[in-house]
């Protein structure tokens, strides 16, 4: 993968001077977003609009499904219009089957007819109807710019909406895998796409979309919100936990191939040679209606793990949860990771990591000075790197200190929103340009 780290990163001047005078014409831009408003999109989306410079970029988000939530509030009290289209999520298909890294199995033809089949029947009947209901919002709002706010096979819809009423299309690409033959047929159409990573800059030319438009622009985190804090015991007294014990914390939705079940086995192999180690999972079952969830609390009690493995649920204060834990932990095994938010949140709190070389995730830390990076599913691996931290207090704040340098480094939110920004003013420029 290093070998396309110069041919697709990009480094921007950065303009010294944030805004332009009041009475400037905004540049209408309209972000849309396949989620349900929670999640790691929903969660750029409210942070990446929160630092976009709102004297020169006016923006106006477009949910296909009907979102809500903490974050989707959020967004609404930033003052911008959030337009929920309404589809019922039954009514589409995952063109996504397959991002899992999982080994796919073989499909008959006649499966495959019956597929094909019916993504094109979805295609006319809901594809191109979404698109004309688009196309008119971009109209009535007077939209300039249509940004994806996840992979193209997403959002078919809003790309042909874009062509109709001819305005430049960027995607931000945060995913890995799926979509491969909806990317070779469409992705020409897309005037740009932007990877959230080297590992997603490396999927797009594997679905072989045009190099051309390719640029890598990393997420990244606030890092005056997430900085290194004290410890916090009133999270720790919440949960029973003695302030002198270690505590590794996984923060991430419970969803398949995130790799939870592979952090209570490691968390196992660990309270065998330390006791005195409790572990955090942070996150809620929002799409498998909690049966993810009561597998993860059967496991803690068949393995006897209930005292020390402790599942929090969903909270809106991770801030005071990275706080109260000495090291993070995300393993995903089938799941497929862009790049993973709440690790470069984790990085900026001056936490050490343990990950799993998955996708992007192993571009967040440096093996051996930042944490450590373990082979995808090794719960042996992970268990080991986790007790060489809990066993040495001082590599914790050593890597910890790394950690937050990388985060400043590398993940910088208000660097990369300006670098976004000027990805914007290109594509304006571009298309001004050629229609005058």
């Amino acid at each position: 993968m290093n070998a396309y780290a110069n041919a697709f990163v990009l480094t921007y001047p950065m303009d010294p001077k944030f805004g332009l005078e009041v009475g400037v014409n905004k540049h209408k831009i309209l972000f849309v977003d396949s989620g349900f408003g929670y999640g790691g999109s929903t969660d750029f989306l409210y942070n990446f609009l929160n630092k976009l410079n709102r004297l020169k970029f006016e923006p106006v988000v477009v949910y296909y499904f009907n979102a809500k939530g903490e974050l989707v509030n959020r967004i609404k009290n930033l003052g911008i219009e959030v337009i929920n289209l309404k589809m019922k999520a039954q009514q589409r298909q995952d063109y996504s089957l397959g991002a899992s890294i999982a080994s796919p199995q073989k499909v008959s033809k006649t499966l495959k007819l019956k597929k094909y089949l019916r993504m094109l029947f979805e295609f006319i009947t809901l594809d191109i109807k979404s698109a004309l209901i688009l196309a008119d919002i971009f109209r009535r709002r007077k939209i300039e710019l249509l940004v994806l706010n996840n992979d193209l096979h997403f959002h078919l819809s809003s790309l042909i909406a874009s062509k109709i009423v001819r305005i430049p299309c960027l995607c931000r690409k945060a995913g890995i895998g799926g979509g491969k033959k909806i990317k070779r047929m469409f992705g020409w159409m897309v005037d740009m796409s932007a990877a959230i990573s080297l590992a997603c800059a490396e999927d797009y030319l594997k679905s072989g979309m045009p190099p051309q438009k390719l640029v890598t622009i990393y997420e990244g985190v606030d890092l005056k919100k997430y900085r290194p804090h004290p410890q916090n015991n009133r999270i720790r007294e919440e949960f029973n936990i003695p302030s002198e014990a270690k505590v590794v914390g996984y923060i991430s939705r419970l969803t398949v191939g995130k790799g939870h079940s592979d952090f209570v086995k490691a968390a196992s192999l660990v309270l065998k040679k330390n006791q005195d180690v409790f572990f955090l999972i942070t996150g809620e079952d929002l799409q498998f209606e909690g049966r993810l969830r009561r597998q993860l609390e059967r496991q803690i009690r068949n393995l006897k793990l209930k005292k020390s493995v402790i599942l929090t649920g969903w909270r809106d204060d991770l801030t005071n949860i990275f706080s109260a834990i000495d090291i993070f932990a995300h393993c995903p095994n089938t799941w497929n990771e862009g790049l993973g938010i709440a690790t470069l949140e984790a990085m900026a709190m001056g936490k050490p990591m343990v990950v799993t070389a998955n996708g992007g995730l192993q571009e967040t830390t440096i093996d051996g000075v930042a944490g450590f990076v373990v082979p995808i599913g090794d719960v042996e691996a992970i268990a080991q790197a986790i007790l060489k931290l809990v066993n040495d207090p001082q590599l914790i704040k050593q890597m910890g200190r790394e950690a937050r340098l990388r985060a400043e480094q590398n993940f910088n939110l208000e660097d990369n929103v300006r670098k976004m920004e000027e990805l914007f003013d290109n594509l304006l420029n571009q298309y001004e340009s050629r229609n005058p």
